[in-house]
């Protein structure tokens, strides 16, 4: 069930293919969205839109500031990171509160992120209207049952004026899958996520442990996604 924050979440209209890329942590989706980028594909940052929302926009900083305190944001505008992570920290319940603010915004610029491409990926003499149904041509086909990809070459090969990518670190656990069209799963084993993210963050084995679990298991995750691809 998907947290009631986010259930007025829809899909932007479009007849573009929408792929949603998520993952455990230090499971390889930067490297996966580096390489679709190389090859011309358009990938949205849920993460890094997030973060950007948080320094500018100003009704979330009055929102923030009235739900965190006046001192999030310093003297220079500034956001104090430190305060909004101590808010975080003090359970799902305060995330939460925090998401219901900039979730909507960053669903927002997806949406023009999706309008703005769909204008710019086509003649203008097509219209909406004209092109095949998504469900009549899927990009990845067969869309359903799950499938598991052989390589990244069957999403770099995909024509990029016709798809376009989101990376969401917390794809199911924010809700934003009902965003696009496909989900697909950056996966690797509970060891190497370990490995990969104990040398990368030079963390313990049990704060790792301790991040990963912030997460739905993979697992959860597994049954949950449209596509995987394995990058163990």
């Amino acid at each position: 069930m998907k947290p009631k924050t986010t259930d007025h979440l829809q899909r932007p209209p479009s007849s573009l293919h929408l792929i949603g890329i998520t993952g455990g942590i230090a499971s390889g989706k930067s490297y996966v969205c580096a390489q679709l980028e190389q090859a011309g594909h358009t990938v949205f940052y849920c993460d890094s839109e997030a973060k950007h929302i948080i320094r500018t926009d100003p009704e979330v900083r009055r929102q923030l500031s009235q739900l965190v305190g006046s001192d999030l944001y310093d003297a220079q505008g500034q956001l104090v990171k430190s305060k909004l992570a101590a808010w975080l920290c003090k359970g799902k319940a305060h995330a939460a509160q925090v998401d219901a603010i900039v979730h909507p915004r960053v669903a927002e610029a997806f949406a023009r992120r999706v309008a703005h491409h769909w204008e710019g990926g086509l003649p203008a003499r097509h219209k909406e209207d004209d092109l095949p149904a998504r469900h009549r041509e899927p990009l990845l086909s067969p869309p359903f049952p799950r499938k598991q990809l052989d390589s990244l070459q069957q999403l770099i090969t995909l024509p990029p004026q016709r798809v376009l990518f989101m990376e969401c670190a917390l794809l199911f656990e924010s809700g934003f899958d009902r965003l696009v069209d496909s989900s697909l799963l950056i996966h690797v084993s509970a060891q190497t996520q370990l490995q990969r993210l104990m040398a990368r963050d030079h963390i313990s084995e049990s704060k790792a442990q301790e991040w990963i679990a912030l997460q739905f298991s993979e697992q959860q995750k597994l049954e949950l996604a449209d596509y995987v691809l394995d990058n163990d």
